[in-house]
């Protein structure tokens, strides 16, 4: 069953059972979804890089609603802005997108939605996992690339860069001491030439422009928790 990069991410950063993202992802979630749709869009020659900013060289619809409200926004820009810009545009801006992706696994059978109800007034959403074998073998070859030293696709690192940035790593590594040692790994292998040099330096600008936008939206909500 073939799934997209932020489709694997975002089953990596639900709770299986309770069909939430985990806490330690709360933040960044929105915006490591939208590196990895900006990843997919580069791989697949939509966008490519041209020194700080980002350019859209494919401009045409696809039919793909993820993929055509991205190329959207980034279209009603009047002039080219950096990828850090559009990470944290797209991160801001990201529940329609995020809906579709849980919709798709929903109809791929992988989670299924539960509504409930928050004082009998508020609706409450949750996607529970229904079918975990895709999400299993997600983890799977996470975990052979950082501990066995299993071959590293490109593919693979970018979802090994977004699981780190968005506090990830110890969801697939729950383990203590191989938490650790993945921890250490993770970083050779960012380090390392198992990836060109422009995947490379497009999944540093990624994690940077996480790290950035999920702090920038911490102190607004650090202010507007002051101030209220």
């Amino acid at each position: 069953m073939e799934l997209r990069l932020a489709e694997e991410l975002l089953l990596i950063a639900l709770d299986d059972e309770k069909g939430t993202i985990i806490s330690s992802a709360s933040l960044a979630i929105g915006y490591g979804l939208a590196g990895a749709i900006l990843m997919e869009m580069a791989e697949n020659k939509k966008i490519e890089m041209d020194g700080k900013k980002l350019k859209l060289v494919n401009p045409g619809l696809t039919g793909d609603f993820v993929i055509d409200r991205v190329v959207e926004m980034i279209s009603k820009s009047k002039k080219d802005r950096t990828l850090q810009h559009w990470v944290s545009q797209i991160g801001y801006k990201i529940k329609d997108i995020k809906e579709k992706l849980l919709e798709d696994l929903i109809n791929k059978v992988i989670l299924e939605k539960k509504e409930g109800k928050v004082l009998w007034i508020f609706t409450t959403k949750k996607y529970p996992t229904r079918y975990d074998k895709p999400e299993n073998l997600v983890r799977k070859r996470i975990i052979d690339i950082v501990m066995n030293q299993g071959e590293a696709d490109s593919r693979s690192l970018m979802l090994i860069s977004l699981i780190e940035a968005c506090e990830l790593t110890k969801e697939v590594f729950r383990d203590k001491e191989e938490y650790k040692i993945a921890k250490k790994r993770i970083k050779e292998l960012a380090a390392g030439d198992m990836v060109n040099k422009a995947i490379h330096e497009a999944v540093q600008a990624i994690q940077a422009a996480i790290m950035a936008s999920v702090a920038a939206a911490a102190a607004s909500a650090a202010v507007t928790a002051a101030t209220s």
